[in-house]
């Protein structure tokens, strides 16, 4: 089923928009005006303790801190979030944004949800969160234009 969406302002039907989180979503407008085409991003998230992560059995070194589910799996307790953008292509930009790394055509940051074994508070993680974001939409604003 495709998806229509109406202007809340003139109420035209709207076609070919898409989805972004709202912290993220003015540095993925202007990397796209700029002419540095984006397929995914995500600005980070707190997420919820309670949830688990699943991967494959061979891959976890500390079982001890998960619940296997079977013989091929382990849920583990989330323990960090990522902030990212995939872009269209790779991408030789000049420099990154600060605490961001590039892997092909993605630059992310990953946020720990931990400080030496302790656990980060919500608010800790959320602020972090933001100045990610804030650190990426600088960075964004002072590319040049991608002609």
């Amino acid at each position: 089923m495709n998806h229509k969406y109406i202007n809340s302002k003139t109420f035209e039907i709207v076609d070919d928009v898409f989805e972004v989180d709202e912290d993220i979503a003015e540095a993925i407008s202007i990397l796209n005006k700029k002419g540095y085409h984006t397929k995914y991003c995500c600005s980070g998230h707190v997420k919820d303790p309670r949830l688990y992560e699943s991967y494959p059995l061979e891959k976890v070194e500390n079982k001890n801190l998960g619940y296997i589910i079977d013989d091929e799996k382990i849920l583990m307790p989330y323990t960090s979030t990522t902030l990212y953008i995939m872009f269209d292509k790779e991408y030789n930009f000049s420099n990154i944004p600060v605490n961001f790394i590039k892997d092909g055509n993605v630059i992310e940051c990953f946020i720990d949800y931990y400080d030496n074994d302790t656990k980060k508070s919500s608010k800790t993680i959320d602020e972090e969160i933001k100045h990610a974001n804030t650190t990426l939409l600088n960075w964004v604003k002072s590319l040049p234009k991608n002609i």
